[in-house]
């Protein structure tokens, strides 16, 4: 099969021919349609700031694809069903016991590093191996193109987020940076849970614009002090001052909650007691559960979610290094870069 190979860091991405992998019991091999490029993968083949897998290996991050074979012990999966492969694995333990990773990606901490030397190799290839648990089904009713479903990591996050902040039917949620990816995600997922109102910041005007006509609940926020009072607030901004983010959680309403997804670079400084008098939580959430996409498809189901909305730049797996430099233009946060392998029997 052919493979995006990462031989040394900072150097190009090189596609070779290597050995499709073989599934060891509990695990599922995957043919890969289309795999997400986010920004931040231009930095994992510098191997700045990240706990990577050993090299050589391959990267990639969010397929879709079909499944081609399984283990020993692999059960409820067979030979060319559709499924989305979430990169996201964990050990069962506590404290520095339990170890997190991304598949094809990065650790969490130098204490995970191990769980990719097992499991190294990510979704920039024909074929993906990954652990049975890391295989989410996609149902047959559903017909959106792979291109779109590979962004489920990402929607998946925003409606974890909008979870944990318990964000219901008629409320009104602010989405912090809402022309990145995962804020545009956000927003869209908060109108398909039945926001009243989503109110939306950013540096880009035209993409804060792009965003406000998709719907007429969506209203831009020119700055923080103007924001109507809301339930909930994401901060999907990572880097950069602290300074809006505090001045907008000062716009939540007694038992708001601060969902932190993206984190600025400045440490919190506001003061401690308007959270104690109005019972305001901060919490962050770094990615979703299975449920969070099962959600997503039950939204796209009954008419509420709609993934064409989303677009994709697609690049075949030989321009793989185009799609990285892709991956860190700025643009319509609705659009993202994909690899198509486009693998063949």
């Amino acid at each position: 099969m052919k493979a995006a190979r990462l031989i040394s860091f900072g150097q190009p991405v090189q596609v070779k021919s290597v050995p499709v992998p073989r599934p060891a019991p509990g695990d599922v091999l995957v043919r890969v349609e289309s795999a997400f490029v986010p920004p931040f993968m231009a930095d994992i083949v510098t191997g700045a700031g990240y706990t990577t897998p050993p090299l050589p290996f391959t990267p990639g991050i969010d397929a879709v694809g079909h499944v081609e074979q399984v283990g020993e012990g692999v059960r409820g999966l067979g030979t060319g069903h559709r499924v989305y492969c979430n990169p996201f694995h964990q050990r069962a333990g506590q404290g520095p016991s339990r170890s997190r990773a991304f598949i094809g990606s990065f650790a969490l901490g130098t204490h995970s590093a191990e769980l990719l030397e097992r499991w190294r190799d990510g979704a920039y290839a024909e074929f993906m191996l990954l652990p049975q648990e890391c295989i989410i089904p996609v149902p047959t009713w559903l017909r959106t193109d792979s291109h779109a479903l590979c962004r489920l990591g990402w929607l998946g996050t925003a409606h974890a987020a909008l979870r944990k902040a318990a964000f219901a039917s008629g409320g009104t949620v602010i989405v912090h940076g809402a022309t990145g990816l995962v804020g545009a995600s956000a927003a869209v997922v908060a109108l398909a849970l039945g926001a009243h109102c989503v109110q939306v910041t950013g540096r880009d005007s035209g993409a804060l614009a792009r965003l406000a006509a998709l719907d007429d609940r969506i209203s831009v926020v020119p700055e923080p002090e103007t924001a109507r009072p809301a339930s909930a607030l994401l901060s999907c901004v990572g880097g950069g001052s602290a300074q809006s983010l505090e001045k907008l959680i000062g716009r939540l309403d007694l038992g708001g909650r601060c969902i932190v997804i993206g984190a600025p670079a400045d440490a919190l400084s506001m003061a401690m007691g308007r959270l104690l008098r109005d019972e305001i939580t901060i919490q962050g959430s770094l990615w979703h559960q299975a449920a969070d996409i099962e959600k997503l498809f039950e939204l796209c189901r009954d008419g509420e979610l709609d993934l064409s909305l989303f677009r994709s730049r697609q690049f075949a797996l030989d321009d793989v290094n185009e799609a990285l430099v892709a991956c860190r233009r700025k643009g319509d946060p609705l659009s993202h870069v994909a690899v198509a392998p486009a693998a063949q029997g």
